[in-house]
């Protein structure tokens, strides 16, 4: 979720000048909102900092950003506080070393550092955008929630932030905790997704996948290729991004293939070869950018029913909605037995990720939300290519087909 934070009226905003940008974690969910925003606002001409907290996964995605961009690894102090107080304290250097136009804060913690610099500094002229992400403390019943919650409002309401979110279940919170609109810019998958080619593999190849190492979802496949693997459907698993070391062994253990992109690129041409993905996990926290990313590929969902899936799948016709593991099974074997139906779900997964999860469409909305006009080369941007049909001759060596979504009935 993504709020935006003291951008005065009656003053015609601008990006010229440094944008900094203070990170927690780099999870996948901010990832897929930094990324964009990285690339939109570099698109201006603006100088860019970001300071981010350097663990294993933050390395990781720091490398894609652009090169032009200042980046400040940040230590990992281990205590929530102690992460908050060396963030302000390198944010604070950066600020005595160059004046400051917009500062983002991508997450609570980053956002508290924040607050502090912008009471120290009362630079009325700052732009500062702050974004949650569907923080767990947020969204939780943890004993800090209503602490964190009213240190929030109080942000919102003394700040006068627009709360902007990039998912609409998020919308709900804000507008309990800001008396004002919330505008919603959801998070991006890269062009490649949209252009790399599919490619179906010869026999039925189910993906899933993370980069945060969270256990939970990889179980959750591991069960379903379990209950599957005996099947006469003889369909193979892979999962897509990191995993813990015992996961990894699970995953040797149940027949499931691992691989670890390390680029946009790669995770399209693996996606490129699978017949359908699956979101198996109960619970989805922040934006689900793996599905998103699937429907731009053309690739068919199975995802079970939470807020977060339905609200990136909707009404679009780019795969089922589940609700138990044995309905997941169920609409696996579906796809798996109809390739029309798999090439009809891809399309219409492909048109809704275009229309609303491309990076063109990314940069409209943030560009707006920032109260910026989009350049000409912006807004005159065309929306991804379509990828090549797939080749469907039977000896093709991989081959890819398109989403669409229903939520089951039973």
């Amino acid at each position: 979720m993504t709020l935006l934070l003291n951008s005065p009226r009656n003053v015609e905003p601008s990006l010229r000048g440094r944008t900094v940008h203070v990170v927690g974690r780099l999870t996948p969910s901010v990832f897929s909102f930094l990324y964009p925003a990285t690339q939109s606002i570099g698109a201006t001409g603006a100088p860019q900092t970001v300071i981010a907290i350097d663990d294993g996964v933050g390395r990781e995605y720091l490398h894609e950003l652009r090169p032009d961009i200042d980046v400040i690894p940040v230590p990992d102090q281990g205590s929530p506080w102690a992460r908050s107080r060396t963030l302000y304290h390198h944010l604070a250097e950066v600020a005595r070393c160059t004046r400051i136009a917009a500062l983002h804060l991508h997450g609570i913690l980053p956002g508290l550092a924040g607050a502090r610099l912008v009471r120290e500094l009362d630079d009325s002229a700052m732009q500062v955008y702050m974004s949650p992400y569907s923080s767990r403390a947020l969204m939780s019943h943890h004993l800090l929630r209503p602490l964190l919650l009213g240190l929030v409002r109080m942000q919102l309401r003394r700040s006068r932030q627009q709360p902007i979110v990039n998912l609409k279940l998020d919308a709900k919170l804000m507008k309990s905790l800001a008396s004002r609109p919330v505008r919603l810019v959801e998070g991006a998958a890269a062009d490649v997704f949209f252009s790399t080619p599919r490619n179906e593999a010869r026999r039925p190849l189910l993906l899933a996948g993370g980069r945060d190492e969270s256990v939970l979802p990889a179980a959750r496949f591991i069960q379903l290729a379990v209950l599957l693997g005996d099947d006469d459907l003889a369909m193979s698993f892979n999962w897509i991004g990191s995993a813990q070391t015992t996961t990894e062994n699970a995953f040797r253990a149940a027949g499931i293939g691992h691989f670890r992109p390390t680029s946009a690129a790669e995770r399209a041409q693996r996606l490129g070869t699978a017949w359908l993905w699956v979101s198996p996990q109960e619970e989805e926290r922040g934006f689900p950018i793996g599905l998103v990313e699937a429907m731009a590929s053309g690739v068919p969902c199975v995802a079970h029913d939470t807020e977060a899936h339905r609200d990136v799948l909707g009404d679009s016709g780019a795969g089922f909605l589940c609700t138990s593991t044995t309905e997941m099974m169920q609409r696996v074997a579906e796809l798996v037995d109809s390739s029309e139906l798999r090439q009809r779900m891809g399309n219409a997964g492909r048109a809704a990720a275009t229309a609303r999860f491309s990076e063109a469409e990314f940069s409209r909305r943030l560009l707006q939300a920032y109260g910026l006009a989009p350049s000409a080369s912006t807004s005159s941007a065309p929306a991804p290519a379509p990828a090549p049909a797939p080749d469907t001759s039977p000896a093709a060596p991989d081959a890819d087909a398109a989403p669409s979504i229903e939520r089951s009935s039973s």
